[in-house]
C-alpha cells in the first residue's frame, strides 16, 4: 500500500480505519470499483488481503470474515474512463 500512496494520485484512494463489519468497511466506497486492500491489526495471523471491489461487494467474499481484524481497509479506485467497448 505504501507504493500506491507514494506513487499514485491520493484522490483515488479511499480508506476506512478500524471497521467492525464489511458493510461499515465499504460504506465509504459507494458504487466505485477498484482494488480492495485490507491491512491486518497487530497480533493477527495474516498480514492482509487484496481483492477486487466491483461496486457492490468484495469479489470472492474472502474479506468478509476478516474485516473486523483489519487496522485499515483501502479502495484504490479504478479509472472508469478506460472501459472502451464495454456496455455499461
Amino acid at each position: 500500500m505504501h507504493f500506491c500512496l507514494t506513487t499514485y494520485n491520493k484522490d483515488k484512494i479511499i480508506s476506512v480505519q478500524n471497521s467492525k463489519s464489511i458493510e461499515q468497511g465499504v460504506s465509504k466506497f459507494g458504487n466505485r470499483r477498484g482494488t480492495f486492500i485490507m491491512i491486518s491489526k497487530e497480533g493477527v495471523s495474516y498480514s492482509g488481503h487484496v481483492s477486487i471491489y466491483n461496486g457492490k461487494e468484495v469479489v470472492g467474499g474472502n474479506s468478509n470474515m476478516h474485516v473486523s481484524q483489519a487496522k485499515v481497509v483501502y479502495l484504490y479506485v479504478a479509472d472508469e474512463t478506460k472501459k472502451k467497448g464495454r456496455k455499461q
